[in-house]
């Protein structure tokens, strides 16, 4: 969903920094709606893409992030994680502003009047950009208060060939044995991490703590085939790539 410039009318001090601490508290809510309200998983709000957007950003952009915590009896109700506008060099060696900013968000499904709250907080954070809120298309009251709040959906984006997430699940129980094409084994994000530091230098790499991953790789040097990345939400911490 996208909206024009807009000022806000909540004042709050910024936390340029998101924390290890904070983030696992994000990713305790992230639990907690997955096994209450899963179809109210906003993207990039799951246990592993909360490690993954942190991990891959922090030292490059953290600067550009804005976040604030809500709480309702010491405990965790609603969060959000603004993106603002910055620049980066392509690999070409131009520069490219990205004069959007996004929000990421998250509320308890007992507090969902804590959106307007967020959204209120990411006007005053990102005064003078457009902005940009992603949404769960089963959360009826959350589309609701952002129309309220003047987002509009973009038709281009959440069409078949635009830009979403699909959330999916499965019992993990009496699983078939998987089958691969000849010449084809599985190995583990380790296992890659470890030939792809070989490769660069000659010497053993250090694989990220966080996820499990598991993708259909030849047994010989080629393309790797299809991935697949499980995250075990209980287990799951921050983590910067080496």
């Amino acid at each position: 969903m996208d909206r024009g410039v807009g000022m806000g009318n909540t004042a709050v001090m910024p936390e340029t920094q998101l924390s290890p601490p904070d983030l696992r508290l994000m990713q305790g809510l992230a639990q907690q709606v997955t096994a209450l309200r899963p179809e109210l998983v906003n993207s990039d709000a799951t246990v592993g893409e909360l490690a993954w957007v942190w991990g891959k950003g922090h030292a490059d952009l953290g600067s550009t992030w804005r976040h604030r915590l809500w709480f309702s009896g010491g405990d965790l109700a609603g969060w959000g994680w603004a993106f603002l506008p910055y620049q980066v060099m392509r690999s070409d060696g131009q520069a490219l502003d990205i004069t959007k900013a996004a929000l990421t968000w998250q509320v308890h499904p007992d507090s969902p009047h804590l959106l307007d709250d967020i959204l209120d907080w990411y006007d005053a954070e990102a005064a003078g950009a457009v902005h940009q809120v992603t949404g769960a298309a089963a959360d009826s009251d959350a589309l609701r208060r952002l129309a309220a709040h003047g987002y509009q959906v973009d038709e281009q984006a959440a069409g078949d060939n635009g830009f979403w997430t699909q959330f999916n699940r499965r019992d993990l129980r009496d699983l078939p044995e998987p089958a691969l094409p000849p010449g084809f084994g599985f190995v583990t994000a380790e296992q890659v991490t470890l030939r792809r530091r070989r490769r660069r230098t000659g010497t053993p790499g250090i694989p990220p703590p966080s996820p499990t991953a598991v993708c259909a790789a030849p047994a010989k040097p080629g393309p790797t085939g299809p991935a697949c990345t499980s995250w075990c939400g209980r287990r799951t911490a921050p983590w910067r790539p080496p």
